[in-house]
């Protein structure tokens, strides 16, 4: 999705992995924001998984926790716990790790990366769930139960939104294109 002027959040390479996890605190600043180039990131509680903000000012949104099904359970409220680590990356990109512990099942963990460039307004995240004891994700109504993220700021409303969709397949031509949808 790319929204007129706001922050592009987009998931890469969603992979739904549960294994052991070593519990390590490196970094508790609750609630501290995080520069990250042109935004600021502020972890959230609860329901809100954080809150990104333009570092000129003109915008501030909320974007809301991932909701999944685990065991039978919509799990969908986290408590921020720490930012465990920042890697370089290509390019002068960085890569940092949140941790949220589920408020609802005990022993599971959301671990959200989120990839940033100092120039640009874009944030790439990717969700791992992770549990010290084996845990299932499920299909209570034989239906996929997962809402990836949605955002909210007073500016939503007005916005001039679009999607883009990179690796929408084309039959005709045989090959992957880009997928522009407008007004949404």
């Amino acid at each position: 999705m790319v929204w007129q002027y706001l922050p592009l959040l987009r998931l890469w390479n969603h992979r739904w992995r549960f294994r052991a996890y070593t519990d390590h605190k490196v970094d508790e600043m609750q609630h501290t924001p995080l520069s990250m180039g042109q935004l600021a990131v502020t972890p959230g509680q609860a329901t809100t998984l954080f809150t990104v903000r333009h570092t000129t000012g003109g915008f501030s949104y909320q974007v809301t926790a991932p909701v999944f099904e685990v065991e039978g359970n919509q799990i969908g409220s986290w408590t921020y716990i720490s930012n465990l680590s920042l890697q370089p990356l290509a390019r002068g990109g960085q890569q940092t790790t949140l941790r949220y512990d589920s408020t609802a099942l005990s022993g599971l963990k959301l671990l959200v990366d989120i990839r940033f460039f100092p120039d640009s307004p874009v944030l790439r995240l990717r969700y791992r769930l992770e549990s010290q004891t084996t845990m299932l994700l499920t299909k209570h109504t034989k239906r996929d139960s997962l809402c990836y993220l949605a955002v909210h700021g007073t500016g939503m409303a007005t916005a001039d939104l679009a999607e883009i969709q990179l690796s929408h397949f084309d039959p005709v031509v045989h090959s992957y294109l880009p997928h522009i949808e407008r007004g949404l």
